[in-house]
């Protein structure tokens, strides 16, 4: 199965890059765009 993460909110001054970048190192997964924010696919 796959299991997904779904960031729709951002924190305050972190940039949605950043925050991609920290997901990819800690997941080690691929991360797809979503329109509610970031789904991460692991």
């Amino acid at each position: 199965g796959v299991s997904k993460l779904v960031l729709t909110h951002y924190p305050a001054g972190i940039e949605p890059q950043a925050l991609v970048d920290a997901a990819k190192r800690r997941f080690a997964g691929s991360v797809i765009p979503a329109q509610d924010g970031l789904t991460l696919e692991l």
